[in-house]
């Protein structure tokens, strides 16, 4: 008997932590296959409505009030916007409201280009959750499938032109759902203003967690206001915009700007290929506004640009995977581009980055991060980039005004830099002349003469750099422009000009893949030579970093986002 009730509360302990709780649900009310049910406890019923846009309505009109929950029971096809207005727009007035499917394979879709075809305007606490709480485990059951437009779902700003009143979306979180376009749509998650591709305004604290996107221009979108504070704390984590083919993402796989203390993190990203000529920017991750072709080529090199570029503060961008990001002949295509503001310390660590690849026909560039600084009177960018591993590889064709690649690019006016850790690996190759250089680290950071000293606002330490073939630099500084840059062609005098990364080294990496797997093989020179940095307990699968850095010791970080399993001394 004693056994027995110990089985029964080990069991009730075992299975009551750290797991996500489902309450099911049925679909009372959905008589004549209308798909969307309405259930709430003021007054306490169920309504079951033709549409999402006519259950939003009702809930707009303050028709159900109270503790609201939507349940999707078949699929529904929208003739318009669906807009859910916030519960301080009268006469709205609900507590909290969840929308979820209570069968799998639903689709909510519309038949033609809409603005948006779901909209949260002005709303706080809500929770859109695509998995159907009746099937076992966290899944995505729900499908948002939007025509062309400009967005498939926009969390936005709720603006009164009459009062220029504004009020912010806040705390909403979106998980688990497909977002899929039909014709290509503009954006497939849009946290912004009212038109999808703008600034919002104190849009605070809004998460986008495992949802799977294909078909769109850009997957995921989220702006602040370059007026007014900067959205703070928006999470975008373990989202899935790795497909390819007529799938794909073909632009941008998260793009953000005017964002405080934002977290992407764990997202995978890949296939990015635009097929139709524009004059734009192929980007993994996109933190920032603008061109990456305008950055470089500022004639002061972002001086005195604070807040104007779109910059962004304390963001963490950490066990991201990206891999496959192809640039046009008009494009510069890249990995992670950021562009960080003087308030804050932002930090890059635990990165995958491969497959980024283009012709770099001029004024473009190729790069596996680039990385912008802006300066104010009284302060600096700062940043953190720790235990990345960035592989750019293949062969970028024969044009005769390539552009360099890089594996990593600085640039900017007194830019405060970390750079421990990482693994920079270039080994593109290209038919394009002498100008078709492909390096592991371009250096363009200006130092004004009121600031630190050179060596006071760049650290780096246990480095792993690699360049190789024919088109093989090494390190280029002083300016990306034409005939401007200086080469520097060994490790030893890098580090003469650098005063730093006297524990770095020159080695081929030995990843599984170069371009598909950058996890390191048992024999790779990175292994156990890294620094310790404290705050970085895990890599980017979940492995457990050593806990020390004794003199001496077998356990020191390997180098890149990988960690082997622990070794013994």
């Amino acid at each position: 008997c004693y056994a027995a009730l110990f089985t029964v509360i080990f069991c009730i302990f075992l299975f009551g932590q750290g797991v996500e709780k489902k309450t099911v649900g049925v679909c009372n009310a959905a008589t004549n296959l209308l798909p969307i049910e309405v259930e709430s406890s003021s007054p306490k019923l169920s309504v079951a409505y033709p549409n999402l846009g006519e259950a939003f309505y009702a809930i707009n009109q303050g028709k159900q009030k109270g503790e609201i929950v939507i349940e999707v029971c078949f699929d529904s096809v929208e003739p318009e916007e669906a807009v859910l207005n916030s519960n301080k727009i009268s006469p709205a007035d609900y507590t909290s409201l969840t929308i979820r499917p209570l069968k799998d394979n639903l689709t909510i879709s519309s038949k033609t280009g809409l603005n948006a075809l779901i909209a949260l305007n002005g709303t706080d606490y809500v929770i859109f959750d695509g998995d159907n709480p009746n099937s076992a485990g966290i899944n995505r059951n729900l499908t948002i499938r939007g025509w062309g437009g400009r967005s498939i779902v926009c969390v936005r700003t709720y603006f009164e032109p009459q009062r220029n009143y504004h009020d912010g979306a806040n705390n909403n979180i979106l998980k688990n759902l497909n977002i899929f376009g039909y014709a290509t749509p503009s954006y497939g998650i849009a946290l912004g203003g009212y038109n999808p591709n703008s600034s919002g305004r104190n849009n605070d604290h809004n998460e986008i967690r495992n949802c799977a996107f294909r078909n769109v221009r850009t997957g995921i979108y989220s702006s602040g206001d370059k007026w007014g504070p900067f959205n703070i704390g928006t999470i975008i984590t373990k989202n899935d915009l790795s497909a390819t083919g007529e799938g794909r993402v073909t632009l941008v796989g998260i793009e953000a700007s005017y964002e405080d203390q934002a977290q992407i993190t764990d997202n995978i990203i890949g296939g990015l290929k635009n097929g139709f000529g524009e004059i734009e920017t192929e980007a993994g991750i996109w933190l920032g506004i603008g061109k990456m072709v305008n950055t470089v080529y500022s004639k002061s090199n972002l001086s005195g640009l604070s807040g104007i570029p779109g910059s962004v503060s304390n963001i963490l961008v950490a066990r991201n995977t990206i891999k496959g990001v192809v640039g046009g002949e008009r494009q510069s295509a890249v990995g992670i581009f950021i562009v960080g503001h003087p308030t804050g310390v932002n930090r890059i660590e635990n990165n995958f980055i491969s497959g980024v690849i283009g012709d770099g026909m001029l004024p473009n560039y190729v790069a596996g991060i680039f990385v912008a600084g802006i300066d104010t009177e009284s302060d600096v960018s700062h940043f953190q980039i720790y235990n990345n591993s960035i592989s750019i590889a293949g062969d970028r064709g024969a044009r005769g005004i390539h552009n360099p690649s890089y594996a990593a690019m600085f640039v900017g006016v007194d830019v405060n830099i970390e750079m421990i850790n990482n693994i920079f690996s270039n080994t593109q190759t290209s038919d394009g002349g002498a100008n078709g250089k492909s390096y592991a680290i371009g250096y363009a950071v200006k130092t004004s003469p009121e600031r630190k000293l050179y060596a006071d606002s760049f650290k780096a330490e246990n480095n792993l750099f690699f360049t190789s073939g024919k088109s093989a630099g090494l390190f280029r500084v002083g300016s990306f422009l034409r005939r401007e840059g200086i080469d520097i062609d060994s490790l030893s005098k890098w580090q003469e000009f650098s005063k730093n990364d006297a524990n770095s080294l020159f080695a081929n990496p030995l990843f599984v893949d170069p371009i598909n797997n950058l996890h390191l093989q048992t024999k790779s020179p990175a292994l156990n030579v890294g620094k310790f940095i404290e705050q970085l307990k895990e890599d980017i699968d979940g492995d457990l970093r050593p806990i020390s850095a004794k003199k001496g010791s077998q356990n020191r970080f390997d180098i890149g986002a990988d960690e082997l399993p622990i070794r013994k001394n």
